[in-house]
């Protein structure tokens, strides 16, 4: 059976693919970071719209273009105070800015399928996604490497406990800097009204009207990707909500892959076909 996908693209990808400005009046160049690896995904979606395997939530479509508008002012506010350019200048650069990357959302917004879902069902589904979100720091805190560490320095024996403590402590360097950097995400930085929404919506279509689908949430939140920092905790939190509520999350390119792949299966079953 081939595999078909649905992808629910999070506001931070539509940002991404459609943040990229020459500044007129400044040398530099306002580019997100993750620019082209949106900017390949949402291309994909765009040109292959008449598949329908892209959305986005209602409130994506209304709020992006303000989120947009308020990056693309806080770095020219930077720059400027770099070149301390005139006031009129620096309008004008915003509202150049402004014409082109919001030209190019809404493009990409238009070739999205828009979901508002009405059903009752999915008030109960964000009462499960804020239980769990509350979860993660506990579920973190049982992750830390210090109890790992801990177990395997207790195993050692003599005067190889402390090698064994240094060894123990370069394995895991990379999981102690994934889990201060998801600490940091989910305690300073929690789940807002859109993220909870987006992973409701995305249940329920698991849940209710695609169910031999594979449901992606294309992000580089992460609320909901992985970490890109070599370590066994780097994909704790999409692998959490896989096994929850079987929605898997990755960054744009990884999305990207998987549709690739299963339109070339679908391709290559209906060649033979003919």
């Amino acid at each position: 059976m081939v595999e078909q996908s649905k992808v629910i693209v999070d506001k931070c990808v539509l940002i991404g693919a459609s943040l990229n400005h020459d500044c007129l009046c400044m040398p530099e160049k306002i580019v997100d970071p993750h620019y082209l690896t949106s900017k390949r995904l949402l291309d994909y979606l765009k040109l292959n719209a008449i598949k329908k395997e892209g959305m986005i939530l209602k409130i994506t479509s209304d709020t992006t273009k303000v989120k947009l508008g308020n990056i693309m002012e806080r770095n020219l506010y930077k720059l400027n105070k770099i070149h301390n350019l005139d006031s009129k200048t620096i309008l004008d650069e915003h509202t150049f800015a402004m014409v082109k990357s919001t030209s190019v959302l809404s493009e990409y917004i238009n070739s999205l399928e828009v979901l508002d879902i009405k059903d009752g069902k999915i008030y109960q589904i964000r009462k499960e996604v804020s239980e769990f979100h509350r979860s993660v720091p506990i579920i973190l805190k049982k992750n830390n490497p210090k109890t790992e560490i801990k177990r395997r320095i207790s195993k050692a024996r003599g005067i190889f406990r402390k090698f064994e403590r240094r060894w123990t402590k370069e394995d895991f360097e990379n999981d102690f800097r994934i889990l201060k950097k998801l600490f940091k995400k989910f305690r300073g930085h929690p789940l807002d009204k859109e993220d909870t929404e987006i992973l409701a919506y995305a249940t329920y279509l698991k849940r209710e009207t695609h169910k031999e689908y594979n449901i992606w949430i294309a992000s580089t939140d992460h609320h909901f990707s992985n970490v890109i920092i070599d370590g066994g905790l780097s994909s704790i939190i999409p692998n959490k909500i896989e096994q929850r509520f079987q929605v898997k999350c990755d960054w744009p390119e990884k999305v990207l892959g998987e549709l690739l792949r299963n339109n070339q299966v679908i391709d290559t079953n209906d060649t033979k076909n003919i």
